[in-house]
């Protein structure tokens, strides 16, 4: 079909007369790129047999994966994390929690797919002697795409590496702990503190036990470590509490020997200056305390800094928390591509920025100790002020009240110290057993069970998608296949195309209908054929009545595209309707009519060769009912003969005596022959095989007609005409031999 099928429908004028004869004139669209949806669908439904077609087979192809397909069994275990801030004060703070950030818990979803998690799965199952995550061993279960795809990934990377000696013990494990990872899924739901855990295999007892080995695994390696700084803390809070208690006792002890020697055991109110330098002292007393306090912070940093280890200030930066993290990313990096050796360029690489992130580390928290020291600094200069406002007003009260200034001085700072270490030793009391605290911030909800259905492939919805893509595929073959189509299936689409005026169509005949037409048309006057031939009939017989030009030469492109048997047709209509009808048959290389007489007598060729009287050469066919001038002998160049003064003579004694001559001539796209006798006729009657003839061959054709007879008057037939299938190309049901009007047709 041409390309403007698709385009909106054109619309019919009323028949008007063009040089001579009453033609169908089409008006072109008014908006060729506008997509009529109606032929659309009508395409759809032409080409419905190539969709389903196309369909069955996407399906069928889909079908034969899918049976290939190794079933993968899909187990998951849901875990709930206890957000940081639910945690409590004192040394449980200062342990690490899971930070209910979408950072935190995409740090512990990385942990869970570290390879030091799942090598601990693969040492503990025992995964390396199994074919389904070792690529070394040869799967009995896996299915056929899978064993071709692991082979040609294998071929690929074995061709990049460049070949090299068999896989140690240590990379048959990096390659199955590889394989174990592919298989782990670790997701979160954004704003959720919930995370899943899943695990597909072709065992689903398989996934199932993966999968919770998983969670242990990860559950028992927090656990241990923070257990580890659990234990580190307890052992820093007990030297802390033996510090404060040597301190309180010599604080006391020195308060009773004050006493003693004072002789001061029971004492009543002073004077105003006793009181006020009391109140000054107790102020001296707690920015003492808050001093001491100070300097115990600075000196645990120090050495928690020493240590290694860390305290509150530390863990509460955030700076320090961020380059905690990627240290940990860059330790687990580093523990993944151990296998590289210690010279290779990634591992000092990750090392070299390992270490930057520890110096940066311990530059932060130089800057806290930093910070320390000088609230400590900042407490010293104003315990030193206070003191010297004490002393001033120590001087003022004289040598009195000196001694009972210094028994409060004394107590004060005893009682300062005794509820520091009070404090202190209530928090290491709650810590009865440091296991406690290593308890993981992360629980169970619910563990994985073996599943009973595979996860994948999911066969319905698979086949179901694949029969959707097969329709859309076909859909698209279906159009592509109608843009690629040249040839012309519409009466419309015969004048856009060729530009010339249309007299209508002829419908195909079958082989042994189309050997006798004018018999069919006797028979069925009442068929679409027979109709249609009336149609052309008539506008050739208004044509040739007005303007007197009775010689209508028939061409075609191509052979075989139906000429003879419309010649005899058109001539069988023509006589039925009272007219005197010659058929010339002018293709001297193939004899056309003459195929169809019986030999003997002069032809057409003998005349021309012999000078024989033109009398000779006509016959009366009794099948057809019409006179022939047949040509049965074949000549070497017959282009001679066509083009003599002879021949011209003939067809223009035959013009005066028949009502009607019809040339039958070869087709114009092979030899000049037709183009010859074009200058011999006053109109030619070109005929466009339906659903065959492209558009360029046929504009070729017309161009070398004209280039020999350019005032010839050309109209187009659509010839051998698919019925059933033209109502879809033309108006559908309002097609004139469509379905809405088949009622009055007998075929």
């Amino acid at each position: 079909m041409a390309r403007n099928q698709l385009s909106a429908p054109s619309r019919e004028l009323p028949p008007t007369r063009e040089g001579g004869s009453v033609v169908l004139q089409i008006r072109p669209p008014e908006e060729d790129r506008i997509i009529d949806l109606s032929r659309f669908f009508s395409l759809l439904y032409r080409e419905r047999w190539l969709i389903l077609a196309v369909t069955l087979l996407t399906a069928a192809l889909a079908g034969t994966v899918l049976t290939q397909m190794a079933p993968q069994y899909q187990s998951s275990v849901l875990l709930k994390a206890e957000s940081g801030a639910a945690k409590g004060s004192g040394l449980e703070a200062l342990l690490p929690a899971i930070s209910g950030e979408d950072a935190g818990l995409r740090s512990e979803i990385d942990v869970m797919r570290s390879r030091t998690i799942v090598g601990r799965v693969v040492d503990r199952l025992g995964l390396v002697e199994d074919p389904e995550f070792n690529p070394v061993l040869n799967d009995p279960n896996q299915g056929t795409l899978s064993r071709l795809w692991d082979k040609a990934y294998s071929t690929v990377v074995g061709f990049i590496r460049g070949g090299g000696p068999p896989p140690t013990e240590e990379g048959i494990r990096y390659m199955t702990v590889d394989s174990t990872v592919r298989n782990l899924s670790v997701s979160n739901d954004a704003g959720s503190l919930s995370i899943l855990v899943g695990f597909h295999s072709s065992d689903p007892t398989k996934s199932a036990r993966i999968a919770n080995t998983l969670v242990e695994e990860y559950l028992a390696y927090r656990s241990a470590e923070k257990l580890n700084m659990a234990r580190s803390a307890t052992g820093w809070l007990g030297e802390s509490i033996n510090q404060l208690r040597e301190q309180v006792r010599a604080a006391e002890q020195e308060v009773q020997a004050f006493r003693a020697e004072n002789n001061m055991v029971d004492t009543e109110s002073g004077p105003v200056l006793v009181q006020r330098m009391s109140e000054m002292n107790a102020q001296l007393v707690q920015l003492r305390a808050e001093r001491q306090t100070a300097e115990a912070k600075l000196q645990s940093a120090r050495d928690a800094m020493n240590d290694g280890g860390a305290v509150a200030e530390m863990l509460d930066s955030p700076v320090i928390q961020r380059l905690r993290e990627q240290e940990g990313e860059l330790s687990r990096q580093l523990t993944e591509q151990s296998q590289l050796g210690r010279r290779h360029p990634v591992i000092i690489e990750l090392r070299s920025r390992l270490a930057a992130v520890r110096n940066d580390i311990q530059a932060e928290m130089r800057r806290i100790v930093s910070g320390l020291a000088s609230n400590v600094v900042a407490f010293k200069a104003r315990e030193i002020s206070l003191e010297r406002a004490y002393n001033t007003l120590s001087e003022e009260i004289g040598g009195q009240g000196q001694a009972r200034a210094q028994l409060d001085q004394l107590q004060s700072e005893a009682r300062a110290l005794r509820a520091t270490f009070e404090e202190t030793l209530a928090q290491y009391k709650a810590i009865d057993n440091p296991e406690r605290l290593s308890a993981p911030d992360l629980s169970v909800v619910s563990a994985a069970a073996a599943p009973i259905f595979p996860a994948f492939p999911q066969k319905i919805p698979m086949l179901a998608g694949a029969a959707i893509l097969g329709v859309l595929l076909g859909a698209v073959a279906a159009v592509l296949r109608d843009l690629l189509d040249r040839s012309m299936r519409s009466l419309e689409s015969v004048e856009a195309s060729l530009n010339v005026p249309v007299l209508g169509l002829v419908p195909r005949l079958s082989r042994s209908r189309a050997k006798n037409p004018g018999a069919y048309l006797r028979d069925r006057p009442g068929s679409t054929f027979a109709q249609g031939m009336r149609d052309i009939a008539h506008a050739t017989q208004a044509g040739t009545a007005t303007t007197g030009r009775n010689v209508i030469l028939v061409t075609s492109t191509a052979p075989d595209e139906g000429k003879t048997t419309f010649c005899e047709a058109f001539a069988v209509q023509m006589a039925r309707m009272g007219r005197k009808v010659l058929i010339i048959d002018g293709d001297l290389r193939r004899r056309a009519t003459s195929r169809r007489q019986r030999e003997g007598g002069v032809d057409l060729s003998a005349m021309l060769q012999r000078g024989l009287p033109y009398e000779s050469v006509p016959r009366h066919d009794p099948r057809l009912g019409v006179d022939v001038a047949p040509s049965f002998s074949a000549t070497p160049e017959p282009d001679f003969l066509l083009n003599s003064e002879r021949m011209q003579q003939f067809v223009t004694m035959a013009s005066h005596d028949y009502d009607l001559v019809i040339i039958d001539s070869p087709p114009i796209g092979a030899v000049h022959d037709a183009a010859i006798l074009a200058s011999m006729a006053a109109q030619c009657i070109y005929l466009v095989q339906w659903g065959k003839t492209p558009k360029s061959a046929a504009l070729a054709g017309l161009r070398k007609l004209r280039r020999f007879a350019d005032d010839i008057h050309v109209t187009a037939v659509l010839s051998q005409v698919h019925m059933r299938r033209y109502a879809s190309y033309d108006k559908g049901i309002y097609s004139p031999y469509g379905a809405k009007y088949e009622s009055y047709f007998r075929n």
